[in-house]
């Protein structure tokens, strides 16, 4: 069971709320994907051509805002990689730089160190103060003393901590000859975004290999408080939940889907009353003699192998 941290916004949006924000757009995206992928089966399993299930909806993709963060070398995480070890590397000019790199659609540069992303839940604008500072992971000098001045079990977590590869310590990066003679960082140790995403895509590896099932929980309120509900605080949730991109997908196919069973049961008595009642017993039958009757084009419902398809509108207007 994967607990994931929700979409966060608040009135200031630091390094932290960066890359919480860029997992949850990157669960979305799986989210959306295999949304997709579950519709596209549906479809086809029930006999209908992969041309007309590609013409029922497009895939929403946030495709663009994902690479912006993970594109090499402009993308958001490179780059401030980079700001960290070229010399006099600011906040300021990480964000001067993102500014020239990013799509217009994705990214806003508000100031100097402020910039706004759109992600898929909406707006959001970061705070890039201390952005460099941040990912770089930099143990505290008194704490690489530690080790070497005492004993017990702080000691030797940070001990261990140190002595891990992956870990920046905040002694100067070593350097080495670069093209044309000059001296250039050697990046020995990974930076605390750069982590952030190789664990993620771990974790999302995994993922992919299981088959998911998604629980949404929605507060009505923020005062744990019964029979009050709040329409613009539940509108938030639904929107940083995902829950309305994934009603656009259902929107443009079918959502509505019936067993025949279930459809000749719901509306065989409109056949009755039109007196077009088949003496037929076969399932399908009787449910193509309900759609004759009641004039549904193939636009609004239609019969597959298995089940009957229609659009959301059509059935409120027979029901």
């Amino acid at each position: 069971m994967l607990d994931v941290f929700g979409f966060e916004v608040f009135e200031r949006n630091s390094f932290e709320q960066l890359c919480i924000n860029y997992a949850n757009e990157k669960l979305q995206e799986q989210f959306n994907r295999k949304v997709f992928e579950m519709e596209l089966a549906e479809y086809l399993a029930q006999g209908m051509a992969k041309a007309e299930v590609d013409a029922l909806f497009t895939h929403i993709s946030n495709a663009a805002c994902l690479a912006m963060f993970e594109d090499k070398p402009n993308g958001i995480f490179a780059g401030l990689e980079d700001e960290i070890f070229v010399p006099k590397g600011t906040d300021a000019s990480f964000v001067s730089k993102l500014a020239k790199s990013a799509p217009a659609e994705c990214f806003l540069k508000v100031d100097a160190v402020k910039f706004k992303i759109v992600h898929y839940a909406g707006e959001v604008e970061y705070d890039a103060t201390n952005f460099l500072d941040k990912s770089r992971d930099r143990i505290d000098p008194l704490l690489e003393a530690l080790p070497g001045k005492s004993s017990g079990i702080l000691a030797n977590i940070v001990g261990a901590t140190m002595a891990g590869p992956s870990t920046m310590t905040s002694s100067p990066p070593s350097v080495s000859s670069a093209p044309g003679g000059g001296m250039a960082k050697k990046r020995e140790h990974k930076t605390l975004g750069t982590k952030f995403v190789s664990q993620l895509s771990e974790l999302l590896d995994a993922l992919d290999m299981t088959e998911p099932h998604y629980a949404r929980c929605i507060k009505p309120n923020d005062m744990k408080s019964p029979s009050i509900f709040k329409a613009q605080m539940v509108m938030s949730q639904l929107r940083y939940s995902g829950l309305l991109d994934l009603c656009r997908v259902r929107q443009r196919g079918y959502p509505v889907r019936l067993d025949f069973e279930e459809f000749a049961w719901r509306y065989g008595n409109t056949v009755i009353s039109a007196g077009s009642q088949s003496p037929s017993r076969n399932l399908k039958e009787k449910c193509e003699n309900i759609l004759k009757a009641l004039n549904i084009q193939k636009q609004d419902g239609f019969l597959e192998p298995q089940r009957f398809f229609c659009d959301t509108l059509a059935m409120t207007i027979w029901s």
